[in-house]
C-alpha cells in the first residue's frame, strides 16, 4: 500500500520489480509494477483527469507513438487526444482499466498500432463491461487472437454503450469472429465491427456484414428474423414498428425480408405501411 500511494508522486524510478517476494499478492505486485509509469510520462499524467470524472477528457488516443499535444493544451481537457511517447503495452491497458468503470466523461479509447496482447484487452473489456460512455475502442494493428475477440464479445452481451469496435490488423481466426457473430444476435448497438486483415474467410466476413447491417435496421426485424432462423416461434406477420430510435423500414429492410421469404419461413402476410420502402425493397419483395 505505501509502495503504491509513493508510485502516484514519484517522477524518477523507472523499474520496480518484486520478483521472488512471496509475501505479497501476485494481483498486488501487479498493481505496484503498473504505477510505475515513469518511462511512460504522459499515460502517468493523463490518468490524473481519467480518474475525475467531473473533467471533460473525452478521447484518449495512443496510436501514433508520439505525443503532440502539450500539456497546458490538456488543462482544460476539453477534446483532448492524449499521444504517448513511449509504446503502449499490457500495463498501460491494465492502468486504464483500474480507471474506466468509474469514468463518465471519456469517449474514445484508440490503442492502436501498440504491443497490446489478450492479457490487455481482457482487462479493458472487464472494465468495460461497467463504463457506460466509451462508444469507441480500437485496438487494431497489435498482437490480438481470437482470445480477444472473445472478450470483446463478453462486453458486446452487457454493453449497450459501444458503437464502434476496431479489431483490424491482428491474429483473430473463425473462433474469435463466431464468438463475436454470436454476440452481435443480442446486441443491438454497435454500427461498426472491423475485423479486417485477420485470418478469417470471406464466408464469415460477410456474416459479419450482414449482422451490423441489422444493427442498423428497426429492432423489431431482427427480432423476427431471430425467431425465423430458430424456429421458436411462428411468425404468420412481419409488422414493421419503428423502434424507440424511430428508424423506419427501409430499402435495405424490404431486401432483407425478400431474403427470409426465400427461406420458405412461415410468414403469411408482411405489414410494411408507412415506412420508406422505395422501388428497390419493393422490387425484391
Amino acid at each position: 500500500h505505501c509502495f503504491k500511494q509513493a508510485m502516484h508522486i514519484n517522477t524518477s524510478l523507472l523499474d520496480l520489480s518484486f520478483h521472488g517476494c512471496t509475501d505479497f499478492e501476485e494481483e498486488h505486485l501487479e498493481q505496484i509494477e503498473g504505477l510505475c509509469l515513469n518511462s511512460q510520462p504522459m499515460l502517468k499524467n493523463a490518468m490524473a483527469p481519467l480518474r475525475q470524472s467531473s473533467r471533460t477528457l473525452d478521447s484518449l488516443d495512443f496510436s501514433r507513438g508520439q505525443f503532440q499535444d502539450s500539456l497546458e493544451g490538456l488543462s482544460s481537457y476539453d477534446e483532448a487526444s492524449l499521444k504517448t511517447v513511449c509504446t503502449h503495452t499490457d500495463v498501460s491497458c491494465k492502468l486504464l482499466s483500474s480507471a474506466l468503470p468509474d469514468n463518465t466523461a471519456l469517449r474514445t479509447l484508440n490503442l492502436n498500432n501498440g504491443h497490446v496482447t489478450d492479457r490487455g484487452v481482457a482487462a479493458l473489456c472487464r472494465a468495460l463491461e461497467l463504463n457506460r460512455t466509451v462508444h469507441t475502442l480500437s485496438v487494431a494493428n497489435n498482437f490480438l487472437t481470437s482470445a480477444s475477440a472473445q472478450s470483446v464479445a463478453a462486453v458486446l452481451l452487457c454493453n449497450g454503450i459501444l458503437t464502434n469496435i476496431n479489431l483490424r490488423r491482428n491474429q483473430i481466426e473463425e473462433e474469435g469472429a463466431e464468438a463475436v457473430l454470436g454476440a452481435l444476435e443480442v446486441n443491438h448497438t454497435c454500427r461498426v465491427f472491423n475485423l479486417d486483415l485477420n485470418p478469417i474467410s470471406d464466408a464469415t466476413q460477410r456474416k459479419l456484414g450482414f449482422a451490423i447491417t441489422l444493427n442498423h435496421q428497426p429492432r423489431s426485424l431482427k427480432s423476427a428474423l431471430a425467431a425465423l432462423r430458430e424456429g421458436e416461434r411462428v411468425v404468420e406477420t412481419i409488422k414493421a414498428d419503428a423502434d424507440d430510435e424511430g428508424r423506419p423500414y427501409d430499402d435495405v429492410s424490404g431486401q432483407i425480408i425478400a431474403d427470409a421469404l426465400r427461406q420458405g419461413g412461415p410468414v403469411t402476410a408482411v405489414d410494411l405501411y408507412g415506412h420508406k420502402v422505395g422501388d428497390v425493397g419493393g422490387t425484391a419483395l
